[in-house]
């Protein structure tokens, strides 16, 4: 497999983040207090949009630390001793030998990642690989104001984005599922192919009376076959091509999800609401529909094994930055027992 290489020190693919930390975690604690200068990553300039498949690089005083990811599960961190000037180019594995004849390579400059520019000439607090239940998908940059910045793998790029302190909130949630059907795939009851797609809320409380959001997840299984996907959009629909062509790009893997549809609360005002435009003097027309969140979604995502409590928890983690803004780690909450749930089975059958 050919890598994206830019260095021509050697460097290791982690996993695990004890053995991650017992090579790399003093270096990484002598990064504390230091400033982050700029953060690099490749332009791709014929195409006019980031090559996310590429290391992103941290400069700060001690020199650039690189840092790479894939698979959703291995962690690269090395340091980088290229020339920013110089533009990108592609080599084997980690040896830094230079692929010759890549026509692409001359498409490519590092340019500024101004995507993320809020972290430049902050401080460093703390820096962390990031885990799921799989392995190490990305690293987080703590600054002192509170901001931090996540480096991580979506599964077929790598995504920047970061928090700043104002939006800081309670990073666990939990996830009822209320649909007795998923629970008797779970324990047995039913055939393990049913799991292609779960409805349930997320909540801040246990006891799931603190509404935070509401999803329909649906994994590649569920859209094998046109039937099935023509029970979601009908060929008739204008958008209809546009459905098929992102499944084809989610079944490719270059998505790893994308959003079917939103659900907004109906806005209806009060009739004080209704008459303040004549206090004003202005007219009906100015009455216009106050911005609203929506509270539900449905998701795609490109799994196509059976989506199980562990494969569910790790895909809300995955997804709960770029759809929430915030770094989150879940738990299911009331989980039934299988007697329960066989109980249950054999008074519906």
């Amino acid at each position: 497999m050919v890598i994206f290489s830019l260095t021509t020190h050697s460097y290791r693919f982690f996993s695990d983040l004890q053995t991650c930390l017992n090579v790399w975690g003093k270096s990484l604690d002598k990064l504390i207090g230091e400033t982050i200068f700029c953060i690099w990553s490749v332009w791709d300039v014929k195409n006019k949009m980031w090559f996310d498949n590429a290391p992103v690089l941290i400069e700060c005083a001690s020199g650039i630390l690189s840092v790479n990811v894939k698979n959703e599960k291995y962690l690269a961190i090395g340091w980088n001793d290229i020339l920013l000037s110089d533009k990108p180019i592609w080599s084997i594995g980690n040896q830094g030998r230079e692929i010759e004849g890549v026509e692409c390579q001359k498409d490519f400059i590092w340019k500024k990642c101004d995507i993320v520019k809020e972290v430049f000439h902050k401080t460093i607090k703390k820096i962390s690989p990031m885990q799921n239940h799989f392995g190490l998908f990305g690293m987080d940059f703590s600054f002192y104001d509170g901001t931090i910045l996540y480096i991580y793998d979506t599964g077929s790029t790598v995504f920047l984005t970061y928090t700043k302190s104002t939006q800081l909130k309670a990073s666990h949630k939990y996830i009822q599922i209320r649909h007795w059907d998923y629970w008797w795939c779970v324990y047995n009851m039913m055939e393990r192919h049913c799991l292609s797609g779960v409805e349930f809320s997320i909540t801040d409380d246990v006891n799931g009376e603190k509404q935070f959001f509401h999803l329909d997840l649906y994994s590649l299984i569920e859209l094998e076959s046109t039937i099935r996907i023509q029970e979601f959009v009908q060929p008739e629909d204008p958008f209809y091509c546009y459905f098929l062509n992102q499944i084809e790009r989610l079944r490719q893997g270059k998505i790893d999800y994308f959003i079917g549809w939103l659900y907004y609360q109906d806005y209806k005002p009060n009739i004080k609401q209704c008459n303040r435009f004549l206090k004003k003097g202005q007219s009906i027309f100015d009455m216009k529909t106050p911005q609203i969140s929506p509270y539900y979604a449905v998701v795609f995502i490109g799994e196509k094994a059976p989506l199980l409590p562990s494969i569910l928890i790790h895909w809300l983690e995955k997804l709960s930055v770029p759809l929430f803004d915030q770094a989150i780690t879940f738990e299911i909450a009331n989980i039934p027992t299988k007697a329960q749930a066989k109980e249950l089975w054999n008074r519906n059958i």
